[in-house]
């Protein structure tokens, strides 16, 4: 859409160029309805345009100048800068109609023109009638000139006290300023006290660090865990030289604030007194002007303009007191403000000095403890690490009393210094020593349970032993003996086969090849072995490597009966439930004939006294097929305890 912004753009444009030495605000407004169409800061030298957007082809407009470089001006009721409306026109065709501002302001401003014309009217009016026009008429100085010379008395008194309201301001903004320099540098010390005491807590919370380790690690890792403890205490005692710091320059700052409130309150309040009494002037001054020319110019006669004026100069009498007891204030307060402000400063400057130097002790100490650290770290040597390693664990290997020793200890301090579990110290005087204990040694078991894996641990765990001191403590120690094979060549004692194969044989009765029938969804005849035990159970295995059966009969609970052909048999196991009983029948078969399976199952069965309730062995059947369960007792029961169970449940859902 930018080929529509360029139709309407006309190229119409009105430029005030600013010729003079002083800086003007120039503002193009509509005539009549006064809206600003434009407005802009012209400095010297510069040239403000404006093109179109308000700005029409023969269109008139006010341009109005303010100077905003000379002193204020005094227009009756209040002060204000010098303006001058102008009238300025647009070209009628695209271009730019250029204005200078030395052109337009070569005339008087408008608000000194309308205020003296009241004064010379009246002037004029009283010489053409003759009659008098008050004592300031006589003399070389006529009543405008009075006027005037009084309306500048006015405008030097106005900036000399808007020159002291800005100094004032000034001398308070330093106290503040000093105030807030002190609570700055007190809120960064604070969070570097939060900073060091978040340090110290963390860094004192080091977890053990290379409790498994030997030789250059594990002293690297006890160096390392020293320096962080060092850090901890160190970074712990810097936040309380912080914190001394801290509460110093709340201080200071609280002095500060101190400082204004007592120096600049009794100026700020005498300075707000002589602003009243001006005030007052002012308003008595604007109260004559505009009864004289009520008087003078309109003929009215609305009061005596003399009662205002001697109203004013009564208010400039206060005015003078006022300022006489200014003077002294401000000066004693200026003074106190510069000493304070010096002193302040040399207080800066020795806080800052030894803050610096502190914090630079601590890092330089942090330093120096790095470089320890790498140092340290450096000095690892991996091989001579191993071989430490390996030397400690000489004691592993069979358990004879060439490298086992247990020892028995008094609920008392024992003087053994370990790690882990490897003694690296004996105390002289305390029962380790006496009885034979040699650092080297590794703690296997502590009263039969096997020791810690860490040194802390087992420290705790003897701590609470020889508190409690009721009886002995029975440490067993592993020797280090040296030499010999290393644990990890070392091969396990050999197992005696031939023991387990003779209790094996011990508590087997029978075993041969026999096949049983499944009755599943993939059922018929399953090649096997067959096996009984002392124990009175028949198990069958698929094959003789399994060691879990697929079936196993209790012979005690059974009966058995042999079908036709004479290599099947049959075996009946009765079931104990919890409110009743049931049977299981079993088919097997035979290569050759069952006889010999029989005869060893025989003596475990029912009828033979196998178990402790005999009951006699089931009719067989004529056509050699099995033989029908016969009914139990607890059949009948069980339905009804069945029935009296869905008979509740019913009942319960019916009414609930």
């Amino acid at each position: 859409r930018e080929s529509n912004v360029s139709h309407y753009t006309m190229g119409i444009s009105i430029s005030f160029q600013n010729d003079t030495k002083c800086a003007f605000e120039v503002t193009i407004r509509l005539r009549g309805a006064g809206i600003a169409v434009a407005s802009a800061v012209v400095k010297p030298g510069d040239t403000f345009t404006q093109t179109d957007n308000g700005i029409s082809a023969s269109m008139t407009y006010n341009a109005v100048l303010e100077d905003l470089t000379s002193p204020l001006i005094f227009t009756g009721k209040k002060y204000e800068t010098r303006k001058w409306c102008c009238k300025v026109t647009a070209p009628a065709v695209k271009g730019t109609k250029h204005y200078k501002v030395s052109e337009l302001t070569a005339g008087p401003p408008t608000g000194i023109s309308q205020l003296s014309k009241s004064s010379k009217n009246t002037k004029q009016d009283a010489a053409q009638s003759g009659r008098s026009v008050g004592e300031g008429s006589v003399g070389t100085k006529s009543f405008h000139e009075l006027e005037t010379s009084l309306m500048k008395n006015v405008k030097l008194e106005g900036d000399y006290w808007s020159g002291q309201e800005i100094g004032v301001t000034a001398l308070a903004n330093r106290a503040l300023t000093a105030e807030s320099t002190f609570k700055g540098f007190a809120s960064c010390v604070a969070a570097d006290v939060e900073i060091q005491k978040k340090r110290a807590n963390a860094l004192s919370k080091t977890v053990d660090i290379g409790s498994g380790e030997c030789g250059s690690m594990q002293r690297v890792c006890d160096d390392f865990s020293k320096i962080r403890a060092a850090d901890s205490k160190a970074a712990e005692d810097f936040a309380n030289d912080l914190l001394k710091k801290h509460r110093e320059l709340t201080k200071r700052a609280k002095e500060m604030a101190l400082l204004k409130a007592n120096t600049l309150t009794p100026v700020q309040i005498i300075n707000a007194e002589i602003n009243k009494e001006r005030d007052t002037c002012l308003k008595e001054f604007t109260a004559y002007r505009k009864l004289k020319e009520d008087t003078d110019v309109k003929g009215k006669n609305a009061g005596d303009p003399y009662i205002c004026l001697r109203k004013y100069a009564e208010a400039s009498k206060k005015l003078t007191h006022a300022q006489a007891k200014y003077s002294p204030l401000v000066i004693a307060a200026a003074k106190r403000i510069q000493e304070d402000d010096a002193k302040r400063a040399r207080q800066l400057q020795s806080f800052l000095l030894e803050l610096i130097s502190s914090q630079k002790a601590y890092h330089l100490q942090c330093l120096q403890r790095t470089e320890s650290m790498i140092k340290a770290v450096e000095s690892i040597n991996a091989e001579s690490d191993f071989q430490t390693f390996h030397k400690e664990l000489a004691w592993v290997g069979p358990v004879d009393g060439s490298r086992v020793k247990d020892i028995d200890f008094l609920p008392s301090p024992l003087g053994l210094v370990f790690r882990n579990r490897l003694v690296i110290k004996v105390v002289s005087g305390f029962q380790a020593e006496s009885k034979g204990v040699q650092p080297g040694w590794h703690i296997l078991a502590i009263n039969g349970t096997t020791s810690p894996a860490d040194h802390k641990t087992t420290e705790d765990l003897l701590r609470r032993l020889i508190k409690a001191g009721k009886k002995t403590i029975s440490i067993r120690f592993g020797k280090c003996l040296g030499g010999g094979e290393p644990f990890y060549r070392q091969l396990p004692p050999e197992r005696d086969t031939k023991v387990v194969a003779a209790l094996l044989r011990n508590e087997r009765v029978h075993k041969g090849p026999l096949q049983y029938y499944s009755t599943g969804l993939m059922g018929g005849w399953m090649d096997g072995l067959g096996l009984v035990t002392q124990a009175g159970y028949l198990h069958f295995f698929k094959t003789k490597f399994d060691a879990t059966p697929i079936l196993s009969i209790n012979l005690k609970a059974s009966v058995a009966n042999t079908v036709t052909p004479a290599q099947e048999f049959e075996i009946t196991e009765t079931l104990s439930g919890v409110f009743t009983t049931s049977s299981r029948s079993h088919q097997f078969k035979l290569k050759a004939h069952g006889s010999k399976w029989m005869g060893v199952i025989s003596p475990f069965l029912i009828q033979s006294g196998g178990a402790n309730n005999t009951r006699p062995s089931p009719p067989a059947v004529d056509n050699g097929t099995t033989p029908a369960p016969q009914p139990q007792r607890g059949s009948a029961r069980c339905l009804f305890f069945l029935f009296f169970l869905v008979y509740r449940v019913l009942f319960c859902r019916f009414f609930f």
